[in-house]
């Protein structure tokens, strides 16, 4: 890393887990992970503050071991907003074109009608992802019409809203730990920052996030975000089923889902055995490896059964670029081959874009929203989608180009 450097940092405020991490941007557009820290979810419940001093103490622990790795002092954060907090829906707007062709000006005011709809007072809108762009009338394009000759300007936008009093806690949460919140953001549109290929958004592809509480699908076609949808079901049922089959604590459970189990029994030795310790001081016990599997194959089934139904209302499951699995429930081994079963999609783990420095941390599958949220501000996409924080974020990247030019003269 050198004073030129431009330093983003996402805050994944995970179920389970609080990840911290920093990256680098050098002035060639190259990107380095040089930090990061993560610490357990005390004081979170669902995405949520539960009790304000803990979260804000396990928030403070996950950035200072980032910030020790990074050898650097962050100024602000990207956080990230999911499950039963965000909805999504799709809106329309029109604008006349104030001059002879499109310019910023002209976009921020399209997209300030696009999103002009009515709201229930307690959400506020996270973001408005562009659809597409008709000017005067022609032909859709997916690229803004910067520079384009144009009387009136349309757009479709499929627009994301948050729980304002969520947010707040989130936010107030971030203050207490001494970080300022850049912009909130939605996480699958983080991973797909990190996963994603803008050939692969063209074609059409569906994100499956499956984390501990909830799984969230985004579909992108054409290049844009079309649909987004929530289902309460995820890696924490899969715990719980292993819990109540086998008799087991929930560590237990959670630590034989890890490290022995596997999304089909087809790929499971019928002689293999597993060890399920003893509840109230009972001995352990050698369970059949496929009766564990069985279990986490019968949950996973059933869950991908639900989404299939729901993408299918939307004419989803011919999607050319397939399935891509990511969340901590995609380090299931043989789950993707599952997924292509269960959905016949061609289903694949997401793979990280090429990064420098502690590039590990990015092909876990668990950290795609943490990594992401930080190129998702380094690539500029708070501006691209509508962000009512799009102003603070400008304003701390300026302060931190200061600073650094600053260094460098001293």
């Amino acid at each position: 890393m050198s004073s030129g450097d431009r330093i983003f940092a996402g805050l994944d405020l995970g179920a389970h887990t609080i990840k911290c991490v920093i990256i680098a941007v050098n002035e060639r557009g190259e990107v380095e992970i040089i930090g990061e820290g993560h610490h357990p979810s005390e004081g979170f419940s669902e995405g949520d503050i539960t009790h304000p001093e803990a979260a804000a103490r396990a928030v403070r622990q996950a950035v200072r071991k980032a910030e020790e790795a990074a050898h650097d002092e962050l100024e602000g954060v990207v956080i990230s907003l999911s499950g039963r907090w965000v909805e999504g829906f799709d809106s329309q707007g029109m604008v006349r074109v104030e001059g002879e062709v499109v310019t910023e000006a002209d976009l921020e005011a399209l997209m300030r009608v696009t999103c002009a709809v009515r709201l229930p007072p307690e959400v506020e809108i996270l973001h408005a992802v562009p659809q597409g762009y008709v000017v005067d009338g022609g032909q859709a394009r997916q690229e803004a019409p910067l520079g384009v000759s144009a009387i009136r300007l349309e757009c479709a936008a499929h627009v994301l809203t948050g729980r304002r009093d969520v947010i707040a806690r989130l936010m107030a949460c971030c203050t207490a730990a001494g970080l300022r919140v850049l912009d909130v953001v939605y996480a699958p549109l983080a991973q797909a920052a990190l996963l994603l290929s803008p050939t692969a958004r063209e074609l059409g592809v569906i994100l499956l996030s499956m984390g501990e509480d909830s799984s969230e699908v985004a579909l992108f076609r054409r290049g844009g975000l079309i649909y987004t949808q929530r289902f309460g079901v995820a890696g924490r049922h899969v715990t719980q089923d292993i819990k109540a089959c086998l008799e087991t604590s929930d560590e237990e459970a959670e630590r034989l889902k890890h490290l022995e189990g596997c999304a089909l029994i087809s790929a499971v030795e019928e002689d293999a055995r597993v060890e399920v310790p003893g509840l109230g001081g009972r001995p352990p016990k050698k369970r059949p490896k496929r009766l564990l599997c069985e279990i986490i194959e019968a949950r996973l089934e059933e869950t991908f059964k639900l989404i299939a139904e729901d993408l299918d209302r939307q004419g989803a499951l011919e999607t050319p670029g397939g399935l891509i699995l990511t969340g901590g429930c995609a380090n299931l081994d043989q789950i993707a081959t599952l997924a292509e079963q269960s959905f016949g999609l061609h289903a694949a783990l997401g793979q990280p874009k090429p990064l420098g420095g502690l590039a590990d941390l990015a092909a876990r599958h668990e950290n795609a929203t943490a990594v992401g949220l930080a190129l998702f501000m380094a690539s500029g996409m708070s501006q691209r989608y509508f962000s009512q924080r799009t102003p603070q974020a400008k304003e701390g990247l300026l302060k931190r180009a200061l600073s650094r030019l600053l260094a460098r003269r001293r």
